[in-house]
């Protein structure tokens, strides 16, 4: 998902076999254009829209198009594996970090922080110098 939103015009296949002994996905891509904490957040709550693993389409995401996957290990003799997104169900909570140099220490520095899962969640700004809760 991060690779496709962030440097789409980077080929990257969908068929692999194992991915431990035969990486096929480079470490890092470069981007065109710089980044903002919005590009991370909705790398954060990707679900793979407009792909053919969109996780809110076809019967897995049921009548509301939800793209929660729980474990079905167990419940049926069905055997095989959900795709699984950055946006997972179970995340407790959700960071972007972002630095901005030109601006004094107190202020140039901000967590993002989501206190859930990146889809269900809004980001709070949290600037590094801040001494009291506003």
């Amino acid at each position: 998902g991060a690779y496709r939103l962030l440097a789409p015009d980077v080929p990257m296949p969908s068929d692999y076999s194992d991915l431990r002994p035969s990486p096929v996905y480079p470490a890092t891509v470069s981007t065109r254009r710089k980044l903002s904490p919005l590009d991370l957040i909705a790398v954060h709550r990707d679900m793979y829209q407009g792909t053919p693993f969109d996780m809110t389409a076809g019967a897995a995401a049921g009548a509301f198009a939800n793209p929660d996957r729980y474990s079905a290990s167990g419940v049926t003799k069905l055997r095989g594996a959900w795709e699984r997104s950055i946006a997972l169900y179970r995340t407790s909570q959700t960071h972007v970090v972002q630095a901005r140099g030109w601006l004094p220490p107190t202020i140039g520095g901000v967590a993002w922080y989501g206190p859930h899962a990146a889809h269900g969640t809004c980001f709070l700004p949290l600037h590094i110098g801040a001494q009291a809760v506003p």
